[in-house]
């Protein structure tokens, strides 16, 4: 077992077709992401390598919003959700490199809890919620040492 601890920036955005804008706004979401969470990891099928999964809770902060077309861009800040708690879910493993190393690589999905849209969007009607799905690949340095004493 383990303890998972990030913290990272992560943009996010939409494209608005369909609408009765004839411009079609893109909207960009800056935000500012924590995760609190518990790893659990095993033995993987070769020597060596570490299967994990892992659940954490995640709160989200906006740092931005904006609404860009081609004529400009507004300040959208008031009309989405500052901020947004949610669960994540992360699926992977670890593979030993050189002596020391490992290379770390993980799915995950992450879903929020709180509808992003406030003030004028959520007037009119509109409704969503983050979710995330991604490939994370990380590169740990040092940290195989660790893992080969608690093998043995």
């Amino acid at each position: 077992w383990g303890i998972l601890l990030q913290s990272g920036y992560q943009q996010r955005g939409a494209m608005m077709t369909g609408g009765t804008d004839t411009y079609m706004p893109a909207y960009s979401l800056d935000y500012w992401d924590v995760v609190v969470g518990g790893i659990w990891k095993t033995r993987g099928m070769m020597k060596g390598h570490q299967f994990m999964m892992n659940w954490s809770l995640s709160q989200h902060s906006l740092l931005s919003a904006t609404r860009r077309y081609d004529m400009g861009s507004d300040d959208m800040m008031g009309d989405f959700t500052t901020s947004d708690w949610g669960l994540r879910f992360g699926i992977g493993g670890n593979i030993p490199l050189f002596q020391k190393d490992l290379f770390q690589v993980e799915i995950y999905v992450h879903q929020g809890l709180a509808d992003t849209f406030s003030g004028n969007l959520a007037m009119n009607g509109m409704s969503g919620m983050n979710f995330l799905a991604g490939l994370q690949l990380g590169y740990l340095i040092g940290l195989r040492e660790h893992q080969i004493k608690q093998d043995e």
